[in-house]
């Protein structure tokens, strides 16, 4: 199965959607409701796809960065630092500060 967030990506890329957390003219509104699609209330969805991620294949992509700092934004606070602590590594390399 295909990691869902890599999908979103993937389409957003496709279709130039704008996944800047930071736009003022769209706040990167169509890639959100995208996240919040496979999030659903409790984000569960989100979060286990973030944990499972392929980071290389994420990479590819163009705005890969920020298309993750939209969607750690989007997942609860209480599974932020789960997700935070295998993807540093992952991202930045094994020796990363933590």
């Amino acid at each position: 199965m295909a990691n869902l967030l890599i999908s979103i990506v993937a389409e957003a890329a496709a279709n130039n959607w704008c996944v800047d957390p930071a736009c003022r003219r769209c706040g990167s509104l169509g890639y959100r409701l995208a996240l919040r699609n496979i999030g659903g209330n409790s984000g569960e969805l989100l979060r286990h796809a973030l944990i499972k991620i392929n980071t290389k294949e994420l990479m590819r992509f163009p705005g890969w960065d920020y298309a993750l700092a939209v969607a750690l934004q989007a997942i609860s606070s209480q599974h932020l630092n789960e997700v935070l602590e295998l993807l540093t590594p992952a991202i930045f390399g094994p020796n990363s500060p933590r």
